[in-house]
């Protein structure tokens, strides 16, 4: 490279001459073997770039890029101190460092080589020095023979826009690293080059889109690249309703996407598209149309394709309005085709006034369409919509799967304003169902006391349908529920009347199973139901005062018969906070057979009145403590021990 170019301007000799004094001290220092040693002189000669940089200093600037150009290229000097000063020259130097840096280019060192052509690349320069940048790196890239230079070297010329570049670069699109790198510098200096290279992998098609995208749509054979392709130039219906025909899914896709240029239009023309397409694009389509079409999407249930079908109930679920319930319905009901799940789902899904009324009128037409009816009730059930219950309780009272439908939706929506009513239905059907849907309703009726006695006097004396309702009166409570039950404990129905005891909501029941199990006349297997309705009765009424559950358990526990019983006992005093309780546990420490159970309960009981009586919890720790427990038992102990 000839040096015409350093000497295009006159350089201020005196001010190269001090530069070079100042630049020559600090070389030691930014070549220091301690790296961070050098930071101090790197920033000195920063400054100097900086301060040379600034407007109205170009004398200053040529001065200082002259002396650096010339240390660049001296290879006696040190590489850590040459790197910095290229660095310094890649923000303010000019044609003055051309000669140097285009040097470099093919210098041994990596990292050197590396900085010179980031260099060269920012480079302004005038326009001379401009043409020469552009053909030293046109150069290097032509006898590069490493992949990094080779990539670098291919990102600067495009970068700078080399009016031959693009031949240049089209020369290294067959390196198998490099081609892609090529390719999309070629892309950005939109060059023709490429037209005929399209094929040879997808970056080069991809490097075309924008100037080229048609003919990258009509020619290439990469789909990802077609599809970038058909998105960029999709102005018109007929380019994308043929990808939506065709078999190519990248295609599809962008076909989708490019159709929202299309506005508001695009709904009704790929509704028409519908029964053209195949059944992979027919899906595709439904999940992108809206309420607009919901007629097509209707119709689209209708396919002979199961996937349409159920893509089509699926969106109907997401957009559609009450002209769709009809036909989810049906779908419901349509127990010979795919879809009957989907359609549900979709009903519940589906939001809107007129949905539900639609639904409603659809449940009362049991006369016409029972199917229908069926669905319909299941639908509003599953909807959880408290204004069903008028239809539901209207239905209840139709015979066959309509009423039954009605009678399990009551269930799980009713309270006790249909608590009678369903008693009436469920008296009247006598099945299974109906009574474990009255007894669901009980569980949510707050006063079930009164509720109790409403369903009392419904019966009217009427033993058999009182026996019917012992598992409903249990679940109600009450002294008029008690006894009712009470009165069924002798004789063939004393099984159904202790189940019925053990559901009460309370400890109500408590004295009554207590007198059974408790009864020498009675037979075995009814004492052993009576002992585990009142364990269950203690483990599962949290919300009774812990003293009266301490009272019950003490007598269960005076009543018990063998060490089988007591174990089970213990295990439920453990989760009662009574103080009360641990004078009967601590004793049974030195009872053989009982103490691992007595230690469990007593070490369960100290946990739980930690929260009521803590020196109490505490107290009873020490004394489990001393029986010496199993390590997890300890551990348990301390942390109640440890307790604030």
């Amino acid at each position: 490279m000839s040096r015409a170019l350093v000497e295009a301007k006159p350089v201020d000799r005196e001010a190269v001459e001090r530069y070079a004094t100042q630049v020559k001290a600090l070389i030691p220092r930014l070549a220091d073997a301690d790296v961070p040693a050098r930071y101090a002189a790197q920033m000195e000669l920063q400054d100097l770039a900086s301060d040379s940089s600034k407007p109205g200093n170009e004398q200053a600037r040529l001065a200082l890029g002259t002396v650096l150009a010339d240390f660049v290229a001296d290879e006696s000097v040190a590489q850590p101190a040459r790197v910095w000063m290229v660095r310094q020259l890649e923000y303010m130097g000019e044609a003055e460092a051309v000669p140097a840096l285009t040097g470099l280019l093919s210098n041994e060192d990596a990292e050197l080589r590396e900085c010179a052509r980031r260099a060269l690349e920012k480079n302004a320069g005038r326009p001379d020095a401009r043409d020469a940048v552009n053909h030293s790196l046109v150069v290097a890239l032509t006898k590069a023979n490493d992949t990094r230079s080779q990539i670098g070297l291919i990102n600067s010329v495009a970068e700078r826009g080399a009016g031959s570049s693009a031949s240049v670069i089209a020369l290294v699109l067959d390196g198998p690293v490099i081609a892609d790198a090529a390719a999309r510098a070629l892309g950005a200096l939109e060059s023709s080059v490429l037209l005929d290279r399209m094929n040879d992998s997808p970056e080069v098609a991809l490097a075309l889109i924008g100037s080229k995208s048609r003919q990258v749509y009509e020619r290439s054979t990469y789909s990802p690249a077609r599809a970038a392709a058909l998105y960029a130039i999709a102005n018109n219906w007929q380019i994308i309703a043929e990808a939506l025909d065709g078999t190519d899914p990248y295609l599809r896709h962008a076909a989708l996407n490019a159709s929202e240029k299309l506005g508001d239009a695009r709904m009704t023309l790929m509704a028409a598209l519908l029964p053209y397409l195949s059944p992979v694009a027919g899906v595709e389509v439904i999940g992108r149309l809206d309420a607009s079409v919901e007629k097509e999407i209707i119709n689209a249930m209708a396919d002979p394709d199961d996937e349409v079908r159920l893509m089509a109930i699926k969106r109907l679920g997401q957009v559609g309005t009450a002209a769709s319930v009809d036909a989810l319905i049906q779908a419901v009901a349509d127990s010979e085709r795919v879809g009957t799940a989907e359609a549900k789902a979709a009903l519940v899904a589906m939001r809107g006034k007129d949905v539900v009324e639609r639904l409603k009128g659809r449940a009362s037409s049991w006369q016409v369409r029972p199917l229908g009816s069926v669905a319909a009730l299941d639908v509003l059930v599953a909807r959880e919509d408290p204004t069903a219950l008028p239809v539901l309780r209207r239905c209840a009272k139709e015979p066959g799967r309509v009423g039954a439908a009605a009678v399990a939706g009551l269930g799980r929506l009713g309270g006790a304003g249909e608590l009678v009513l369903l008693a009436r239905v469920a008296l009247d059907r006598q099945d299974d169902e109906s009574f474990a849907a009255l007894e669901q309703v009980a569980g949510r009726v707050e006063d079930g006391t009164a509720s109790a006695k409403e369903l009392i006097a419904l019966a009217d004396g009427n033993v058999r349908a009182l026996r019917l309702m012992l598992g409903t009166l249990g679940t109600l409570g009450g002294a008029e529920a008690l006894k009712v039950v009470g009165g069924f404990l002798k004789g063939d129905d004393a099984g159904a009347a202790l189940e019925a005891l053990a559901k009460w909501p309370d400890l109500g029941s408590a004295d009554t199973l207590l007198q059974v199990a408790s009864a020498d006349q009675a037979p075995a297997a009814q004492r052993t139901q009576a002992l585990n309705a009142l364990l269950d009765l203690l483990r599962n009424r949290d919300q009774v005062a812990a003293t009266e559950r301490g009272d019950t358990v003490l007598a269960v526990w005076k009543v018990t018969r063998d060490n089988d019983e007591k174990k089970r006992v213990l295990s439920v005093m453990a989760g009662i906070p009574d103080g009360r309780l641990a004078e009967t546990i601590k004793p049974l420490f030195e009872n053989g057979d009982l103490k691992a159970e007595a230690v469990a309960a007593a070490t369960g009981l100290a946990e739980a009145l930690l929260g009521t009586d803590k020196d109490a919890a505490k107290e009873l720790a020490k004394a489990v403590q001393a029986t010496e427990p199993p390590d997890g038992v300890s551990r348990r102990l301390g942390r109640i021990l440890r307790a604030p």
